[in-house]
């Protein structure tokens, strides 16, 4: 009876032990994960000042709430321009295309851009795929949070890397509403390849668990930033040697290093401060993966 009673406290105990070990390996991802915002808050002046990314870097700055989360929205320029909207890439920020944002309001233009979902300062999204619907559907809520963006021919959209993806497939969708379109390098400078064969097998198999995933994402972002490749990744589509300082100090707390050097700044930031980042960022990547395949085997067949 003794032995009967060890072996059902020992099965017990193991059923516990594997439960507890699936749930710390593989976490249920909240449907909203909080941006930095709320650290930003609790900083000082001279903290803020020396944020690699401030809350305050574009004119215009606004949160718009949604069931999604929260998303950063800077809007900015003359209110009567004509409307361009800005979309950057996958691993980057609305500092990507900063230069080209200026340099369009400084010929009339009235601009919008805005944090992607787990990046910058918008929430992530914990608990749907990655892809061009839910991207789609923030840029929809971006322009509806100011009405004189919507309307027939009411905008022009510029999307870069992953962004272009975006950008393209918005503007088939409601072609009514965009008048031109601008695709830099719109099939993105990062694909899963580039992450290493080794990682790849890691990544695409399914096998390994979703903390250790998302552990080994995080030190693969942390060591590219280190890498000898990191200007051309995060320079800007408009220039690569140029400096953006005429950008950073037209505002207080800004600083004086160029576009790459912040970008290389930023990485490290976001990773250790956006909990939703590596969770998007490995949904985006894997929805980028698969939809770079599915295009390469209608391309072949």
């Amino acid at each position: 009876m003794e032995s009967v009673a060890l072996i059902a406290l020992a099965a017990s105990t193991t059923f516990y032990l594997l439960l507890i070990a699936y749930y710390a390996l593989y976490p249920v991802d909240r449907q909203i994960i909080p941006s930095p915002l709320h650290i930003v808050a609790s900083l000082s002046k001279d903290e803020l000042q020396k944020l690699p990314y401030q809350p305050d870097l574009f004119p215009g700055a606004r949160d718009v709430e949604t069931e999604y989360g929260s998303t950063r929205v800077y809007e900015w320029g003359p209110e009567k321009g004509p409307k361009v909207v800005l979309i950057y890439g996958m691993s980057t920020c609305t500092m990507t295309l900063g230069s080209i944002a200026e340099a369009l309001v400084s010929r009339g233009c009235r601009v919008l851009l805005f944090d992607l979902f787990g990046r910058g300062f918008s929430d992530g999204v914990g608990d749907l795929p990655h892809d061009i619907r839910l991207y789609t559907t923030q840029i929809l809520l971006a322009l509806a949070s100011s009405l004189p963006w919507t309307g027939s021919n009411s905008l022009r959209v510029i999307g870069y890397s992953l962004g272009g993806a975006v950008a393209a497939s918005f503007t088939v969708q409601f072609p009514h509403m965009v008048s031109s379109l601008i695709l830099l390098a719109p099939a993105g400078l990062i694909r899963a390849t580039d992450l290493g064969l080794t990682f790849q097998l890691l990544f695409k198999s399914g096998l390994v668990p979703k903390r250790v995933l998302h552990a080994l994402m995080r030190v693969q972002l942390r060591g590219r930033t280190r890498s000898s490749g990191i200007r051309e990744q995060h320079s800007s589509p408009q220039e690569d040697h140029k400096t953006t300082t005429d950008l950073r100090t037209a505002r207080s707390g800004a600083n004086k290093l160029s576009l790459p050097e912040q970008m290389s700044a930023y990485m490290p930031w976001i990773v250790a401060h956006h909990r939703g980042f590596i969770t998007c960022a490995i949904r985006a990547l894997d929805e980028s993966a698969t939809g770079l395949a599915g295009a390469r085997e209608a391309k072949n067949g």
